[in-house]
């Protein structure tokens, strides 16, 4: 929901998870206080969490504006920005790492795009399969689960969620570079047992043969970051995949990656079609 803060008259979004299911409550707790401990303008933050009336409630920064899967089906991103777009996850993964955190659904559906007078911020959000390694009963996932999206979840993520670490964000960044650089995902199937397969196999055309027109240092970056994020073999740093991006032996992860896109919202400066107004939920 899109409510406002009765004290402060700030804009908020508001994630409400039914406790009904303890262990979907407890999973949405987690969320809420993880995702609190991280800072980041490439990070969506969350200001509250509240347990009352039968729900759990996620009070967190409210980002006007699409995400990346709405915008890139309004049209292919220019190259320049789907690599700034990149970066700016890039760097917000990499704080969460450094405090321990593991997104597991790093997807262009949770990249949002928050438009400022610089130009647009993007912003990784939705952190509700986050896994924690410096807590390790948090991040309540039966050992042998199957938990994210088929499409951008590492081969290891498929077969146990509960023990994956930074590399298995890492693959969904791999996936990530593809699908902005090449316009469609590496791994496809209508069948969970054939995407499965494919993925295991890291069976995906490389960048030249879908995508002959990008320059050859676009090509080289996607096979340098598949090497890291699309093999089975990943190294689990994010600056890795950002020395690739700028060709360095060293990269910097603290670049915001404000990116001259356009994002639609409506008269008043409002995301349109975002969420509802008129929520209160005492506290916040």
């Amino acid at each position: 929901y899109r409510t406002r803060h009765t004290a402060t008259d700030e804009l908020r979004a508001l994630k409400l998870v039914p406790v009904e299911d303890p262990e979907t409550a407890a999973r949405a707790r987690r969320e809420g206080r993880h995702q609190a401990g991280l800072t980041h303008p490439n990070l969506v933050k969350v200001h509250d969490l509240v347990v009352q009336r039968g729900y759990v409630g996620i009070a967190m920064e409210y980002v006007v504006g699409s995400d990346l899967e709405k915008l890139a089906a309004e049209g292919p991103l220019a190259l320049g920005d789907a690599l700034q777009v990149f970066r700016a996850v890039c760097a917000g993964l990499a704080h969460a790492h450094a405090q321990g955190i593991i997104h597991r659904d790093v997807k262009p559906g949770n990249v949002l795009l928050m438009p400022t007078p610089e130009g647009v911020l993007p912003k990784l959000g939705d952190f509700g399969l986050v896994k924690s390694l410096v807590d390790a009963e948090s991040h309540g996932t039966t050992p042998g689960a199957s938990m994210g999206t088929p499409a951008w979840m590492a081969p290891e993520q498929f077969r146990d969620a509960s023990s994956v670490d930074r590399r298995a964000d890492l693959w969904s960044l791999g996936c990530l570079l593809y699908w902005l650089t090449v316009g469609r995902r590496p791994f496809e199937d209508p069948n969970y047992v054939g995407l499965y397969d494919r993925v295991a196999a890291g069976r995906y055309l490389p960048t030249h043969q879908v995508a002959p027109g990008l320059p050859d240092r676009v090509h080289r970056l996607v096979v340098v970051a598949g090497d890291h994020a699309v093999q089975v073999h990943r190294q689990p740093r994010v600056h890795r995949l950002l020395c690739a991006l700028d060709g360095a032996a060293v990269a910097a992860v603290a670049p915001v990656g404000l990116v001259a896109l356009t994002v639609a919202v409506d008269a008043d400066g409002e995301a349109i079609d975002r969420g509802e107004q008129g929520v209160q939920v005492p506290g916040d």
